[in-house]
């Protein structure tokens, strides 16, 4: 008898702890837009659902981006909403904190994180455009359309020049020189190189480029250090002239210049020409129209994408074949260092980090992170774009391609 008494006295006083304990519950939160890893613009409506124990009541909810509160909300709700205006925050990466407190004291938080997008500040028309716009160093923006533009930071029109009788080549950009000279080419068989002044699109001086050959097809113009001028064409024909416009020479290099022309800090040129029938060759020349070397690449490999080229003077060379892609590493004496193969062609040139990486994004729509010291394959991932890619000096990495399912 003894024994169950003792069994007994055990039991109440378990049952008089237990009953003495109050279970504390936490405000529960979810945030229902955005949704995380968003990319947001413009102003954004922070959409959460806070819920709590029932005999708990919400005192207050705040919303923060980053370090910085952006809203309280106070009033006994279910659902609660704060605007955020991302224009007073930077393009890139940032985090959405909600945090919830209820009437006992019990508190919790929940957070996404989203990218802001650049905004859209103006538009503007200007006929077909097929190259890349050109910025100068007081942010004017030249762009080739049915004229040659130069346009104000705010979207405004500096000035609009046309020519007589002929037009400017919109599938080449212009490139600006070192004193701000904006250099274009014109169109057809009787294709001009002019030198306009970027203040108020005055002629500076012109050259009749068919004079130097009769094969101009589609023109790449490239500047060195010392403001010579390359002019790259589909014939294959490669050609420098001074900032004045006095031809230097001329090198003859395929069937056919596929890439842009690129310049190395010595003022060394490497391009791409295609051959017909016997495959494309990768040369290098000096500043003064002198072979350096070349690579010679089988038949089904070409280039349509330019090389680029590191601090140190080496070179990363997109190939593509039709079903494949690869970057070709060379030091600056045409050395092959390595080869890596990726699962698409390759139309765009790689771009680097400050830590010993390239990123290439291939036809198969995947982001390949590849080390430069050996070639490896650090990791992939497919964005859904086929995408040109530039780097921020934050090591943020952007993609810009066209979704073709829109």
């Amino acid at each position: 008898m003894r024994g169950i008494s003792r069994i007994f006295l055990i039991t109440l006083i378990l049952t008089l702890f237990i009953g003495g304990c109050v279970t504390k519950k936490n405000p529960q939160i979810s945030i229902l837009n955005p949704k995380n890893e968003d990319i947001v613009s413009g102003t954004v409506n922070i959409e959460v659902q806070v819920t709590v124990d029932e005999k708990n009541s919400i005192s207050s909810v705040e919303f923060y981006v980053d370090d910085t509160k952006i809203g309280t909300k106070t009033q006994a709700s279910y659902t609660y909403t704060c605007s955020w205006n991302t224009e007073g925050f930077e393009t890139g990466n940032h985090t959405i904190t909600v945090k919830a407190y209820d009437n006992k004291g019990n508190t919790s938080s929940a957070s996404i994180n989203v990218g802001k997008n650049a905004f859209l500040k103006w538009i503007i028309g200007t006929g077909y455009i097929y190259a890349c716009p050109a910025i100068g160093d007081d942010g004017t923006i030249y762009v080739i359309g049915s004229k040659l533009y130069a346009i104000n930071p705010d979207g405004s029109i500096k000035w609009g020049k046309s020519l007589e009788n002929e037009y400017f080549n919109v599938q080449c950009s212009p490139v600006i020189g070192n004193d701000g000279t904006i250099y274009v080419v014109s169109s057809g068989d009787n294709a001009q190189l002019y030198a306009v002044n970027p203040g108020d699109g005055s002629t500076k001086w012109s050259t009749l480029i068919s004079k130097l050959n009769n094969h101009i097809g589609n023109i790449s113009l490239t500047l060195d250090s010392k403001g010579n001028i390359y002019i790259g064409n589909a014939a294959g024909y490669l050609y420098s002239l001074d900032s004045k416009g006095n031809i230097r020479w001329t090198y003859t290099c395929g069937q056919g210049i596929t890439s842009y022309p690129v310049v190395d800090k010595d003022d060394n040129i490497y391009t791409f020409c295609k051959n017909t029938g016997s495959g494309g060759v990768f040369y290098s020349i000096n500043s003064d129209g002198n072979y350096r070397w070349s690579y010679s690449f089988p038949i089904n490999e070409w280039c349509t994408a330019p090389p680029s080229i590191d601090s140190e003077g080496n070179i990363y060379l997109p190939i593509s074949s039709g079903t494949y892609g690869k970057i070709y590493k060379y030091d600056k004496e045409g050395t092959l260092q390595w080869t890596t193969q990726v699962s698409g062609n390759i139309y765009y040139s790689p771009i680097f980090d400050n830590s010993g990486y390239l990123y290439v994004c291939d036809e198969s729509k995947n982001i390949y992170k590849i080390s430069t010291n050996n070639g490896s394959i650090v990791e992939s991932t497919n964005i859904g774009y086929h995408s040109s890619l530039v780097i921020s000096k934050e090591g943020i990495i952007y993609a810009i391609g066209i979704d073709s399912s829109k």
